[in-house]
């Protein structure tokens, strides 16, 4: 029986490490520290602790995965794999090198595109039809370690980053388990001159700009619906964009402009028209869009900012 620890912190490393659980046993869990959260400022686990002591799987929550003492105690352990996903730090030589079988890292792309914390959302936002995941060594630099397997997926004009993270999860525990079980897999080796990088996202970067081609701008709408949301004012309201349509047809006006309405709400952009289907404006509830147009009387020639 392989010894195996899992670093990880978010839902998506949750989600890949529910899956594991149904073929192999975990032995340790690393994942971040608790969190300030909430008006209280309570102390919030990260969704992997939350999974791992559920399952009566120990933890360490240690933000100082350098230190002697926690080298110390790994290699104690005689791990004979690490597996590492959404973790949210790099993984110094020090640790990756301990485990037998050294460590590997999944990633939600199809590597060495989309290096960094929001593979799924740039996605999204590049307009690109099939992503994947991959299983790859660890190595100093972020996420640049020899490919071990790839698997790919296409990406509908129905997905948004909630139903492309759960089909990623469940690609990735494919992926993984494939891995654990053909001994025979060779590594190979990224094309650096390939590689593309992404940033963690910000609030600011969910700020709808209607000048912008409407492709992009359904990609916001898609690839922040978890958070921070595509939004954009209505009257010097917040006016929170949670499901659209894109379509390919161009119609007179200002961008901005709502061009129609009725069950939906139809937007001009740079190029295109947005449809939007539910919103969540400011200080209210979800709703459909013909309820926000009822409720705040919203008709054509008007505009949002």
């Amino acid at each position: 029986m392989r010894r195996i620890a899992y670093f990880g912190s978010g839902e998506f490393s949750k989600g890949v490490l529910e899956g594991l659980l149904n073929y192999c046993n975990i032995d340790l869990v690393i994942t971040k520290s608790d969190k300030e959260k909430g008006r209280g400022k309570s102390l919030t686990p990260t969704p992997v602790k939350e999974l791992a002591l559920s399952r009566g799987i120990e933890v360490i929550d240690n933000e100082n995965i350098k230190s002697i003492e926690f080298i110390d105690f790994l290699r104690s352990k005689d791990f004979d794999l690490f597996i590492v996903c959404d973790y949210g730090k790099i993984i110094p030589r020090d640790v990756f090198e301990i485990p037998r079988m050294r460590t590997v890292g999944i990633h939600p792309s199809l590597l060495p595109l989309y290096r960094g914390a929001s593979p799924i959302q740039y996605a999204f936002l590049n307009n690109e039809k099939i992503t994947g995941t991959t299983v790859f060594y660890i190595n100093e630099y972020m996420d640049a370690g020899d490919i071990l397997i790839q698997k790919s997926i296409e990406i509908s004009e129905d997905d948004d980053y909630f139903s492309l993270s759960e089909k990623l999860v469940n690609l990735s525990v494919d992926a993984i388990v494939e891995f654990l079980n053909d001994s025979s897999i060779k590594p190979i080796p990224q094309d650096e001159s390939k590689a593309t990088f992404t940033k963690i996202i910000t609030k600011e970067d969910g700020r709808i700009d209607w000048s912008r081609d409407g492709r992009y701008i359904f990609g916001q709408i898609r690839a922040f619906v978890h958070w921070p949301k595509a939004f954009c004012f209505y009257k010097g309201k917040m006016v929170k964009i949670l499901k659209a349509r894109l379509l390919d047809v161009e119609i007179g006006g200002e961008v901005g402009e709502i061009v129609d309405v009725g069950k939906t709400i139809k937007v001009k952009t740079g190029k295109g028209i947005i449809e939007i289907l539910e919103v969540l404006p400011e200080n209210s509830k979800q709703m459909d869009a013909r309820s926000f147009v009822n409720g705040y009387r919203v008709k054509v020639g008007d505009r949002f900012e």
